[in-house]
């Protein structure tokens, strides 16, 4: 019993003999944490599960701290104590800087982002920040970091005396330590996965681990980093071999053909008047539908409910359903690029989250340094709050009147990505539907949740509105927009929920709502006189089953390009065509889920 007792006590040992030592660390590795929770202690609002994240990273922050303490207490090197203190400034110094001048912390975009910056490079991006109002923010933060530390030492130093903690101490410190190690599995998961997917199966299914304490988020930089170089080097080693050795060649190269590719963000297939949704938020792709120059598919899945994962395989040309990965297969740009196309890139959601593991996963690998030169003609670096402003953006740009024979524009929206009432202006004609629009009469429709829904469907509607841009501005000429979502979501449609199911084990009725999306292609009067064929394999294509990770195969085919990398038994809009099995979450069989 005496034995328990002195263990007890001596968990507090580390803290009371090494105080100012473990409430500095404490604040240079975690001060977005501890501004957070005080912020949300003091409001008492908290919006789980966001914060739960906060209360993980202070958990990791404690227990850090805590470990270096504690190794300093055990050993008494003075040595070790001056290293930790050095490696904790120079993290407090580099968080300071990056947070002054770029708002963000050092993340997998930061580290990527710093492997490929050349001797040249570094010695401008110095020039331009040595002096900036950030860094000198940030050197001043570091001087006064170390001065804090100096004297707090000094004056600890001068009182320190022999402490025996009291038993309650060290029993709170055992309970804290006990609450840290809980909070382990996590990051030990996040240490076990050995690819991306994996990584976003782990943060998806259990907490992700950026933007926190900084070694935890560091730790977690590096790691993603390591694991996304294999996929990232081997997409980028297939993507620079098709262009170099590639076959892809253009069917009628005398055409001045634009292909518009526009990737829609969150959309919900059932809440489209397209699929025969009671509120008309389509009234304008309804009208070119009604004109006969819009197809809309019938049956498209995606093979996940998040960007990343499901655009990785849309825009490479693998198949799922044949057991190819992404990585293995060249990017759907590259072999656009081979074939004589001009490659234009207009996405708003380049700058969207930094940081975050799918901003990693997909705009590390599709914004690689290399993929950027080697992949696009011009790709534009602004981001807007509204996707009409990316689109005038780009239409008033001079690429935009630039004579080309082939040209593949691509604009990545925003789209219905939640919070839906910041996808669309406010006022006027883009608050069309209310609460008392929806009429639908399940039980737990409150009024705040109808509210939700209307600004859904008023976002479905500004998202219309954007597609009529796009073809109002291609409608003269020798055009075709093919329009695809990469999932879709739930907005309490058949249960009292809305969002993205994230748990591993979704209910069928999920998978129906959230991986079933709107795909269509709108023609030209120009193109289809120009491919008279064309609309007859639209029509009968447009009600086979299909999955967009087969997306090239429809590009290849509407834009006339003859690539080894075309297959026609991939193609809906080709007589060869046999459907495969759509695997979604890579191993449910979509077609086998009661509907």
């Amino acid at each position: 019993m005496a034995s328990i007792d002195r263990v007890i006590k001596s968990l507090a040992l580390p803290v009371l003999r090494q105080p100012v030592l473990f409430v500095l660390l404490l604040i240079m590795w975690g001060p977005y944490t501890w501004l957070v929770l005080a912020d949300c202690a003091r409001s008492l609002t908290w919006q789980w599960p966001y914060y739960n994240r906060l209360i993980y990273f202070a958990c990791y922050n404690f227990l850090w701290s805590y470990l270096c303490t504690a190794a300093v207490t055990a050993t008494r090197w003075r040595w070790l104590k001056v290293a930790i203190y050095a490696v904790s400034v120079a993290d407090w110094g580099l968080y300071l800087f990056l947070k002054f001048n770029f708002h963000t912390t050092l993340t997998p975009d930061v580290l990527q982002a710093t492997l490929e910056t050349n001797p040249a490079e570094i010695s401008n991006f110095w020039q331009q920040y040595a002096t900036s109002r950030g860094s000198l923010l940030a050197y001043l933060g570091t001087a006064l970091m170390v001065i804090i530390i100096a004297v707090a030492e000094h004056r600890w130093h001068g009182r320190r005396r022999a402490v025996t903690p009291p038993r309650w101490s060290g029993a709170l410190v055992g309970v804290a330590l006990l609450a840290c190690c809980c909070s382990l599995r996590p990051f030990v998961d996040m240490l076990r996965c050995h690819t991306i997917e994996q990584l976003e199966a782990c943060e998806i299914y259990g907490s992700d681990l950026w933007g926190g304490d900084n070694l935890t988020t560091g730790i977690y930089s590096v790691h993603t980093l390591l694991v996304g170089i294999d996929d990232i080097h081997q997409a980028v080693g297939m993507t620079l071999d098709e262009l170099r050795h590639g076959q892809a060649s253009r069917l009628a190269p005398g055409d001045s053909l634009t292909v518009v590719l526009v990737i829609g963000e969150t959309y919900i297939k059932r809440h489209c008047g397209l699929y025969g949704y009671t509120l008309n938020t389509t009234p304008g792709l309804s009208r070119e539908r009604d004109r006969g120059r819009l197809w809309v598919f019938d049956d498209v899945v995606s093979p996940y409910n998040y960007t990343s994962s499901s655009l990785k395989n849309a825009l490479f040309c693998n198949s799922i359903g044949h057991g190819e990965r992404w990585s293995q297969t060249p990017s759907l740009y590259a072999v656009m690029r081979r074939a004589g196309f001009e490659v234009i890139m207009w996405d708003n959601q380049l700058n969207y989250f930094k940081g975050a593991l799918f901003s990693f996963a997909l705009n590390g690998l599709l914004y690689n340094d290399t993929m950027r030169r080697a992949c696009y003609t011009a790709v534009a670096d602004s981001c807007f709050d509204y996707d009409e402003q990316l689109v005038d953006d780009y239409l008033s740009n001079p690429w935009h009147r630039r004579p080309s024979a082939a040209r593949l524009v691509t604009f990545h929206l925003m789209g219905q990505h939640f919070k839906a009432s910041e996808r669309y202006p406010h006022g006027g004609q883009w608050d069309h539907f209310t609460a008392d629009s929806v009429r639908a009469q399940h039980p737990w429709l409150t009024p705040e949740r109808r509210a939700e829904i209307a600004e859904y469907d008023n976002a479905t509607r500004y998202n219309d509105h954007v597609l009529g841009r796009i073809i109002d501005a291609y409608r003269d000429q020798n055009a075709v927009v093919i329009y695809f979502a990469d999932h879709g979501e739930e907005v309490y449609d058949w249960r009292d929920f809305a969002g993205r199911d994230e748990s591993s084990n979704k209910p069928a009725g999920a998978i129906v709502h959230q991986n079933s999306v709107p795909m269509m292609v709108w023609c030209s009067d120009r193109y289809v006189a120009l491919h008279p064929d064309v609309p007859a394999r639209l029509e009968r294509g447009r009600h086979h089953r299909f999955m967009h990770d087969n997306l090239c195969q429809v590009i290849f085919t509407l834009a006339g390009v003859q690539t080894p990398w075309y297959h026609a038994e991939r193609d809906p809009l080709s007589p060869d065509f046999r459907p495969e099995r759509r695997i979604v979450y890579d191993h449910i069989d979509y077609d086998q889920l009661p509907k």
